[in-house]
């Protein structure tokens, strides 16, 4: 059987985690494949996506800052899914047929590492806070618009970027900026870092726990640090957390499938392994 190659592209794309959880995949439902990170430049990205078919590849994971480009790249070229189209953003592409597909898995991803953490939770009762309006907050508000969430604030650098997000939803959202983040949080139940903030510790974002009210459910979507700034300052005042790897392992779920077959399961053990992962890389 010939063998299958995937891979995850993005620029950077050293710090990325999917070759080790697609690879394990591989090894432990004994598919005969490969799936490595390629370093793509902003430059190269239309050439290599429409050269998608040629280059032997079942399919890409397409990370920061690759992804609302992506969609205006394959708009007339690829068959989109619904959900991408919405979204105005792609995370997955795969080939078949030498025909290209394209999808966004970044709400599944986020949805089951929230419900898996916290299987009691009824999103239609809370009030969430969104840092950034990027390709992945995007991904996530509109999935929590689609799930009857109660109320979402987007909060940005700049709110022009937020403006646009809102104005494609059907939800009254409200946006603001990062001044004052305190008094933000402490109206909020859920609070989501979707920037790129605390990667590699860098950029942190610059809070003061002691002016927060109320104990709160802290959600970044970043996974190197395993453990971030944002969540061990959120964990050391009493908050929840969840750590990116969760978003990063479930979204992958049915991009395995899209490029080898197969819907890999996850299971504790697994989590646990590449939380391990995460912190030795």
């Amino acid at each position: 059987m010939e063998e299958k190659k995937a891979a995850v592209i993005g620029y950077p794309i050293k710090h990325s985690l999917s070759p080790i959880i697609h690879n394990y995949w591989l090894k432990e439902n004994k598919i005969a494949g490969e799936y490595s990170k390629i370093e793509v430049k902003p430059q190269e990205l239309e050439k290599f996506i429409l050269t998608l078919p040629q280059k032997k590849l079942t399919g890409i994971n397409i990370t920061i800052p690759h992804k609302e480009e992506a969609y205006k790249i394959l708009q007339e070229q690829a068959e989109i899914s619904e959900l991408a189209t919405t979204l105005e953003a792609i995370n997955t592409i795969y080939v078949k047929n030498n025909k290209i597909y394209a999808d966004n898995t970044d709400y599944y991803g986020f949805k089951k590492g929230l419900i898996e953490n916290l299987p009691n939770l009824n999103l239609a009762t809370k009030e969430v806070l969104v840092i950034g309006a990027g390709g992945a907050a995007k991904a996530i508000i509109f999935g929590l618009i689609k799930d009857n969430v109660k109320k979402i604030t987007i909060i940005n650098r700049t709110k022009k970027k937020a403006e646009i997000l809102a104005k494609k939803s059907k939800k009254t959202l409200i946006i603001d900026n990062l001044d004052n983040i305190e008094h933000k949080i402490t109206h909020a139940d859920i609070v989501i870092n979707t920037t790129s903030c605390g990667l590699n510790n860098q950029n942190q974002l610059k809070i003061e726990h002691s002016k927060i009210k109320g104990k709160k459910i802290f959600y970044d979507i970043v996974y190197k640090p395993l453990n971030t700034k944002f969540l061990v300052d959120a964990k050391n005042n009493g908050h929840q957390i969840i750590a990116g790897i969760n978003m990063l392992i479930y979204q992958a779920q049915p991009a395995f499938k899209y490029f080898f077959g197969q819907t890999p399961k996850i299971t504790e053990k697994q989590i646990k392994f590449f939380e391990e992962q995460a912190e030795k890389y």
